[in-house]
């Protein structure tokens, strides 16, 4: 996934994590917790490489997964997850993909967008031209797995209007601005 501002000089990006709860805990040894992902790339503009370029203004290729794992097995997101998920909004749906943390790096306002990243998006075992997501605002149109990588919406999942104080924090919770995942099978 990617997260992307209209104007890349207002919010200057430190870190990303991926919401990645535990939906079933498991005992014995080891446990095989099910997760919503079983691996998880979230980092930081300190990473190797940096997110996005210097990380203003963007982060790119964060992601969440699963393979076939002998530790713990990912759940996906979904509905069959959904009642599931301490992390999902029970009136809207809404799955929490991410926390973004940043600063102000200068005054002003930018749109945010999230898009499905260069490893597309998929599902049990479908291919990428199968999966759709709609993010942000339920009248988005929905964004193809395959053909609409590194797409925007047609409006914007959430807009940071920063002031002029020095040292000002963005913590943007993804998944309470209302930006959401559904996932749709082609007909």
């Amino acid at each position: 996934m990617n997260l992307v501002a209209s104007d890349p000089n207002v919010v200057d990006w430190h870190s990303i994590e991926m919401v990645n709860p535990v939906i079933v805990p498991q005992s014995g040894f080891p446990p095989k917790d099910v997760v919503r992902f079983e691996f998880v790339n979230d980092s930081s503009a300190d990473s190797d490489p940096p997110l996005g370029p210097d990380a203003r203004g963007e982060l790119i290729g964060f992601s969440g997964f699963s393979v076939t794992g002998d530790l713990r097995t990912g759940a996906g997101i979904g509905g069959l997850t959904a009642d599931l998920d301490p992390n999902v909004d029970p009136d809207t749906g809404a799955f929490l993909l991410a926390r973004a943390h940043g600063w102000i790096a200068h005054p002003g306002h930018t749109d945010l967008n999230l898009q499905i990243g260069d490893n597309g998006l998929n599902y049990n075992g479908k291919r990428s031209s199968d999966a759709t997501v709609i993010f942000g605002d339920s009248e988005n149109s929905p964004l193809n797995g395959e053909t609409d990588r590194n797409t925007s919406g047609d409006f914007p999942d959430a807009v940071v209007w920063a002031t002029p104080e020095p040292g000002s924090i963005v913590l943007l919770l993804l998944g309470s601005l209302g930006l959401g995942l559904v996932r749709r099978r082609k007909a």
